[in-house]
């Protein structure tokens, strides 16, 4: 995903489950998804020649090298964005507003 302008993306947060590891961007949350080595790789968004070379660098990656970085990828997901996790904090958060205002409208 060679972007210029990303939150969070959802498809990188969709292929690092499924055990794939990624390319990216220096940009926004991409690098806390993406340790570049490790999980998948990071680019300075906009570099042609960097893109190109971490490309060459991934078709040049031993199948078990890549099946390794899925799995990092995989388990820092799930570590850091479990969707039951962060649905439990943000009705944690409404309840907690919601308490605020009754306590504002007595």
């Amino acid at each position: 995903m060679p972007s210029f302008a990303e939150n969070l993306p959802v498809a990188m947060m969709e292929a690092l489950p499924m055990g794939r590891p990624v390319l990216g961007t220096y940009i926004a949350g991409v690098p806390e998804l993406i340790d570049s080595g490790v999980n998948g790789w990071l680019v300075p968004a906009g570099n042609v020649k960097a893109t190109a070379e971490a490309i060459l660098r991934i078709l040049r990656t031993p199948v078990e090298e890549l099946s390794g970085m899925g799995q990092a990828g995989a388990e820092r997901v799930r570590a850091c964005h479990d969707a039951n996790k962060e649905a439990a904090r943000l009705r944690s958060l409404f309840v907690a507003v919601g308490n605020q205002i009754s306590l504002l409208s007595r």
